[in-house]
């Protein structure tokens, strides 16, 4: 399940996205570490 605080996520190509990618500890994962199938499912 994807997490959605209340917290900005800056991605790479300098888009601001309201929401912050996990792993399954919690833990927010860099932008480098998302997956084409993670940017899928966001719609990126």
């Amino acid at each position: 399940m994807i997490q959605q605080p209340d917290i900005t996520f800056i991605f790479s190509d300098g888009g601001v996205h309201p929401r912050v990618i996990q792993d399954q500890q919690g833990r927010p994962l860099t932008t480098g570490s998302l997956s084409q199938t993670l940017q899928k499912d966001l719609n990126l």
